[in-house]
């Protein structure tokens, strides 16, 4: 493939995906890179200054497991060299299961991603996880805390304690024999994926998406205008400048992230959120779980969104999907199993997490550690990965004095079981 002026050749920066045999949503770029770009190097800086490529006509094909082809799909990049197609899967011949995805220009291959395609009656659970101060340990508190982000590699990311481990045993199951679906939701504009990505890599941890806030997708007016109703992005559209008012509204985004995403998943599928302190996770849950218990109408929903000052632009989009979602569920009520909260160190001062406990589902917890523990009460992770999270945790650093008071910490606050 000829390089440009610059010495660069085309590449795709897709992600991983989740979706059904009925339906799959993929969104992702054509971009220009130097000949053997080590996307391990990348960093947000450099994704966020990519060159993308319009106007590709490019290719998806998916192999299964044995690397015999199954299917596939023609698309093309727009103006800004984005990549969105809504497959329709009901003909494709493709069963559940997982396959590797290669997007092709013609002869010449871009990237790969994983697909996972869920059955139309699936009705087990998925994971939905926040990335920072719940699986990383991130400092965002100060502008320079913030900007010194945008230069960190996959391997510079910090991880909190033992945490891939909890990752991993969610995946696995109670029995070790699970393949549990995860993903990621996070406010973290969409140029940090690839090296979150990475991170995940590095940990052993397989998820089927990372969802990221779309700042560049938000502000390509003309692909929003061309996305169906239903999904994420298309939920998005509208003026452009009202945009930028609402991109750090994560109460906003992320409960418009979520309740897309139950119109992209089997209507039976159940969901275990992990989250945070810091910001407003504990907020989005138990409003996503109580509006769809019914325990909120429409009205009173919107009307708390006001009160928390969420954006308008949020605010009409949650307004416009929220009667899909109820549709869909009918009396199927929450989809949520449970809520786990990571309580930090900068704890949101205005909105704490203790005032958003949903009765039978939160727990609360301090790092891995009661957390492991929590879970397993709960049926969602085996005795082995707590005894894998008690083994590591002592390797690095905390005491067993430290594990007690946790522990202890937990059974007082009502979250944990004595025993």
């Amino acid at each position: 493939m000829q390089a440009d002026a610059d010495g660069r050749v085309p590449c795709g920066d897709f992600g991983n995906v989740l979706g059904t045999t009925r339906e799959l949503f993929v969104v992702g770029r054509i971009v220009a890179e130097k000949p053997g770009f080590d996307v391990t190097t990348a960093t947000p800086r450099h994704d966020l200054s990519q060159t993308e490529l319009p106007a590709w006509d490019v290719q998806l094909r998916f192999s299964d497991g044995d690397g015999v082809q199954r299917a596939t799909f023609d698309a093309k990049s727009d103006d800004e060299g984005w990549v969105s197609l809504r497959s329709n899967l009901s003909d494709s011949g493709l069963a559940a299961g997982h396959y590797q995805v290669e997007v092709w220009a013609s002869k010449f291959w871009l990237a790969s991603f994983r697909a996972r395609l869920l059955p139309a009656d699936y009705q087990a659970p998925i994971v939905v996880s926040d990335i920072d101060l719940t699986y990383l340990d991130t400092d965002f508190q100060t502008a320079g805390a913030a900007l010194a982000l945008l230069d960190d590699s996959a391997a510079e990311r910090a991880t909190l304690p033992a945490m891939p481990l909890v990752y991993q045993g969610l995946r696995s199951g109670a029995q070790g024999t699970s393949d549990r679906p995860l993903t990621y939701l996070s406010g973290s504009p969409l140029f940090f994926r690839r090296v979150l990505q990475g991170r995940m890599d590095l940990d052993r941890i397989q998820n089927d998406g990372i969802a990221l806030k779309p700042l560049q997708l938000l502000l390509t007016h003309e692909l929003l205008e061309g996305l169906e109703t239903g999904d994420l992005l298309r939920a998005l559209g509208g003026d452009t400048d009202a945009l930028l008012g609402s991109l750090d509204d994560q109460l906003g985004f992320k409960l418009t992230a979520l309740l897309a995403q139950q119109l992209n998943l089997p209507v039976t599928t159940r969901v275990v959120l992990l989250g945070d302190d810091s910001e407003m996770d504990a907020v989005t849950y138990a409003l996503f779980h109580r509006t769809l218990v019914g325990e909120l109408t429409t009205p009173q929903l919107l009307e708390t969104l006001d009160e928390l000052s969420v954006d308008g632009f949020w605010r009409d989009a949650i307004e416009r999907l929220l009667p899909q979602v109820q549709a869909r569920r009918k009396t199927l009520g929450s989809p949520v199993d449970g809520i786990f909260i990571n309580r930090t160190d900068v704890p949101n001062p205005e909105q704490p997490a203790s005032a958003w406990v949903v009765d039978g589902l939160s727990r609360h917890h301090r790092g891995a550690w009661p957390l492991a523990l929590e879970l397993e009460q709960a049926g969602w992770v085996s005795a082995s990965c707590v005894a894998a999270v008690h083994a590591q945790l002592l390797d690095q650093g905390v005491t067993q004095p430290e594990l007690d008071a946790a522990e202890r910490a937990a059974v007082e606050q009502g979250f944990l079981e004595a025993k």
